[in-house]
């Protein structure tokens, strides 16, 4: 039997426009249905001064359980908690949400709705709690062609002409 590799699509940019200079969030799910959606998070260099350097942190987007008051990502052991659980309520709170919010995100079989909660625990906890095994990048011809390539849908399709910029009226006396 062969096994069915991934064939992943992005979904969702979650992160800046401009993810090289600023950062990105990306979210992918795998066409074949066969893997469990995924996220990357790419860190830019660290200061203005420093125009190489970066960080892809990629991760599964575990959905959760939440099952008699307990929030698990195991789903062979839902009463076990899944690591930030007992953070949850301060999470949410820095993150301008409430704790009930995070839980429905987290269970959500929407993939984007997940990582936006995914997102505020990485904020919380730095995304090395996700993946200890970053890819690290010292050059901008290093990062992968599907992040290299990323320009912004609304910039594509200002450029073809589809999209007319945005213009404000001069206000009328």
């Amino acid at each position: 039997m062969k096994t069915p590799q991934p064939r992943w699509i992005r979904i969702a940019q979650l992160g800046d426009v401009d993810p090289i200079t600023y950062g990105g969030y990306f979210v992918y799910r795998d066409r074949t249905n066969a893997y469990a959606p995924e996220a990357e998070v790419l860190i830019e260099p660290a200061d203005d001064e420093q125009k190489e350097g970066w960080t892809l942190y990629r991760f599964i987007l575990d959905r959760c359980t939440y099952i008699d008051g307990v929030l698990s990502d195991n789903p062979h052991h839902p009463d076990h908690a899944v690591w930030f659980a007992d953070y949850l309520t301060t999470i949410a709170v820095s993150a301008g949400r409430t704790r009930d919010e995070m839980i429905a995100d987290f269970t959500d079989a929407d993939p984007i709705r997940r990582a936006h909660a995914y997102q505020d625990i990485g904020h919380a906890f730095g995304w090395h709690e996700f993946d200890q095994y970053p890819r690290i990048y010292s050059k901008r011809s290093d990062l992968p062609r599907r992040i290299r390539r990323y320009r912004d849908d609304s910039r594509r399709q200002q450029s073809r002409g589809q999209v007319q910029p945005e213009t404000t009226a001069a206000p009328t006396p």
